[in-house]
């Protein structure tokens, strides 16, 4: 996966797998990631759409930063919205 432009390499553990609530949490624990945050986390939330078609994907980050001057982490959020549109894309095949 891409972050601003530079390959992003991480290694994470799903920690939680929440089938009522459809939802998984993945915990970063190695990776460039951590050089900023003491904790990151990914979460997974699948709703069904009110239309009955299709669902819907949240996803969510929990983050405690390093520092003062660790960055807020947006651009991770656009590595996310490209996992869900080749995602959704593979599954639509």
């Amino acid at each position: 996966m891409l972050s601003g432009g530079k390959p992003l390499c991480v290694k994470e553990m799903v920690s939680e797998i929440d089938d009522k609530k459809r939802r998984i949490t993945h915990n970063i624990f190695e990776g460039e990631v951590m050089n900023a945050y003491k904790k990151f986390a990914v979460i997974l939330h699948v709703k069904p759409k009110k239309s009955g078609k299709g669902n819907a994907v949240k996803w969510s980050v929990e983050y405690e930063k390093m520092n003062e001057n660790s960055p807020t982490p947006l651009s991770y959020l656009d590595v996310l919205d490209k996992i869900t549109r080749d995602l959704n894309a593979h599954l639509c095949q």
